[in-house]
């Protein structure tokens, strides 16, 4: 290429340049370069400000606006335990259901067709009839939380506490059914009781008799014992009198009444003996009789306590309502939608510069190209 062709190069290359000079703010992209410094990023925000901030302040007032025409939400909330239908020997409750069956029940709209059938105002209300419950159990426990986002805090203590009658109808029959069988097995003890107090009164009875007959021997046989001591002092008086005068019959009469009393007495001895013995065994079947009694006294005491221990579910906090809306969080909203704004924003006034200083540099090219 000759001298000449080169500077007319050079002055179109001088010219193109001249053409298209860059702001005072502008930032100067270096070729070949594909990292931008902070400072590079500064500048093309303050250039850009008023995009930036017409853009965070638009998405702020967008969500301004949304805050205002979206309902508030109130949050709704009651506490239930499982009913109870029986109790272990260790103390531990049986439960009429698990709180995790339970919670599926509900979060499976199982209760939704009857609440709002019962509702006539939620069949008319969208946010209500999607009738939405949120159902935790705290860790370790069996405890059951039911919350329900609604706009109308009413209608959503009556929603939660209908639902609480639609468990109850669910358990109830369960539950009457364990009472009903607690109350036989009662029925049944109490007749035992009436058995067991009849053979003791029984026993009773025949002690006494025993005790009777036993005293009417004692009291014979002192009487006999009177008597025979009586006779033997007249026959020992009538041993003594003179040979002559004593009556051989008399003698074998003293003698054979004295042996007959002495027989007599052993045979009252014998039967207080036998008395006293079958007294004491009728004493024992008393007692064995009390403690059956005392032992089906405290079998019914225990179904008493398993009968009263049968509980449908039970509500621990009753249906209430946040003192203040859960949904929206407008602060929240506001903040995220600025800076979604911002970032929105920045991000568009670096694809701008970008645009703006390939499009100065494509210049020169299009000029040698015409050449």
């Amino acid at each position: 290429m000759s001298k000449p062709t080169q500077q007319n190069n050079q002055n179109i290359t001088q010219k193109a340049m001249n053409e298209n000079p860059q702001t005072e703010h502008s930032v100067k992209i270096v070729p070949n370069k594909d990292e931008i410094s902070l400072i590079d990023i500064l500048l093309i925000m303050w250039n850009w400000k008023y995009l930036i901030l017409t853009g965070t302040l638009i998405c702020a007032l967008v969500a301004v606006f949304i805050n205002i025409i979206l309902p508030d939400v109130y949050s709704v909330e009651m506490v239930l335990q499982p009913g109870v239908l029986s109790v272990r020997e260790d103390g531990s409750n049986i439960y009429i259901d698990s709180g995790e069956n339970i919670k599926a029940i509900i979060e499976a709209g199982t209760f939704n067709n009857k609440l709002l059938r019962k509702n006539i105002k939620a069949q008319n209300d969208e946010l209500l009839q999607s009738l939405k419950f949120e159902v935790s159990i705290p860790e370790s426990s069996n405890i059951i939380k039911i919350s329900y986002d609604t706009s109308d805090r009413d209608q959503g203590i009556i929603i939660l506490s209908d639902m609480f009658k639609l468990l109850l109808e669910r358990y109830g029959k369960i539950v009457e059914y364990y009472q009903k069988d607690y109350e036989k097995k009662i029925d049944s003890k109490k007749i035992e009781i009436k058995k067991a107090k009849a053979s003791k009164q029984n026993y009773e009875n025949s002690v006494n008799n025993i005790d009777k007959r036993i005293n009417e021997f004692k009291s014979d046989l002192k009487i006999l014992s009177n008597e025979t001591q009586n006779l033997i002092q007249e026959e020992n008086r009538f041993l003594d009198t003179n040979a002559e005068e004593r009556d051989s019959l008399s003698a074998l009469l003293y003698s054979n009444t004295i042996q007959q009393n002495l027989t007599l007495a052993n045979i009252y001895k014998t039967e207080i003996s036998e008395n006293e013995l079958k007294k004491e065994r009728e004493l024992s079947k008393s007692q064995e009789s009390e403690n059956k009694l005392l032992i089906i006294a405290n079998e019914i005491d225990k179904l008493e306590l398993k009968k009263n221990s049968v509980q449908n579910v039970q509500i621990l906090r009753y249906p209430t309502s946040s003192p203040f809306p859960t949904k929206p969080n407008k602060h929240l909203n506001v903040v995220m939608a600025s800076t979604a704004g911002l970032f929105l924003t920045v991000f568009l006034a670096l694809f701008l510069e970008y645009i703006k200083n390939n499009k100065g540099r494509e210049q020169p090219q299009n000029i040698y190209s015409k050449t």
